[in-house]
């Protein structure tokens, strides 16, 4: 289950899917909170959700009351709070190792994350060291990168500057309700070209990779790695529409298809049909497509794995991270 936790964002970036929530809703008495806790089953996850819930008056009151259910508990967090030590060991006092941190890191510096984030100056610095606090007191964190034309050039610096800050997982993710920030989509092309060079990356140095709102057209390798927040099967969401080109692709059955916003910015001739996929994995797509996927739960759209590529095949060519030699620069 979801706790919206949907008032206020102290970070107001311009991709957010939740922005209309924000101005909308009120900020929610406790009771009614620990009501929906109540109601939900005993075996259902709870996932703090924003907005930013570390900002609402009645967080840290609402993840005592998650976490008293003794269901795992997971937190969707800008982290910015836990940038101070107190409020991060208060938290880690409370989750006693039950509660699984989830984050965001839109550039590899302070002048593009910022920029992304709608935050004049501190956004970058913040959230670093939140990550970098959390991870030290053990917490489980994964970091989220929303792919956009400002920062696709920059993934696997991204990446590599939040596996350094103590990132223990990262995800890649598309964008959707794309009309208000049309100029800012990330051509399909670049991402198809640049997610083949960084995934086998960070799957060989063992940081486990998800990705999520991306046709799987754009990363045939990595289907395994591939996420959905509902049934694929039967996502008619008017954020994605079928080609003609769709059509003929081994996997429409459980695709709901391209986002609109990148064929309008980008044209269809990135759009290429999965004829090639072994039959044998089919089977897999179709059952996966007909199971019910629970919201924000990190569960692969194919159960099948693919072989990590070896580092020698990426062309690497040095080592450039102190902290993690394992990181290489590839050519």
């Amino acid at each position: 289950m979801i706790i919206r936790l949907t008032a206020s964002c102290n970070n107001k970036c311009f991709f957010c899917i939740v922005d209309d929530e924000i101005a909308q809703r009120a900020f929610r008495p406790l009771e009614e909170i620990v009501a929906e806790l109540d109601q939900a089953a005993p075996d259902e996850e709870v996932d703090i959700f924003g907005g930013e819930p570390t900002i609402d008056p009645v967080f840290w009151e609402v993840l005592r009351e998650a976490l008293k259910t003794g269901r795992r508990v997971s937190l969707a967090s800008n982290v910015r709070l836990f940038s101070h030590r107190p409020s991060a060991e208060r938290l880690a006092a409370m989750a006693d190792g039950r509660l699984e941190v989830r984050t965001s890191l839109m550039g590899h510096s302070a002048e593009l994350h910022d920029k992304l984030n709608g935050v004049r100056e501190g956004a970058f610095r913040q959230t670093l060291q939140g990550i970098r606090r959390l991870s030290e007191l053990g917490f489980d964190i994964q970091t989220n990168i929303v792919i956009l034309a400002e920062n696709v050039e920059h993934l696997l610096a991204t990446g590599v500057t939040a596996v350094e800050a103590g990132s223990s997982r990262l995800k890649f993710s598309g964008t959707v309700r794309t009309g208000k920030f049309i100029d800012s989509i990330a051509d399909p092309a670049l991402v198809r070209e640049r997610l083949r060079t960084i995934v086998p990356l960070f799957r060989a140095l063992g940081v486990p990779v998800t990705l999520e709102k991306l046709a799987p057209c754009l990363i045939p390798d990595f289907l395994d790695l591939l996420i959905r927040d509902s049934d694929p099967a039967v996502d008619t969401h008017p954020w994605y529409e079928k080609t003609r080109a769709c059509r003929a692709c081994r996997l429409a059955d459980a695709c709901p298809g391209a986002e609109r916003g990148a064929l309008i910015r980008h044209g269809r001739d990135w759009v290429r049909p999965l004829a090639e996929i072994p039959a044998e994995l089919i089977d897999e797509v179709r059952v996966a497509a007909l199971e019910r996927y629970q919201p924000r739960r990190d569960k692969p759209f194919l159960r099948v794995l693919f072989d990590h590529q070896d580092l020698s095949s990426l062309g690497v060519i040095a080592s450039f991270s102190r902290q993690h030699p394992q990181l290489y620069l590839i050519a």
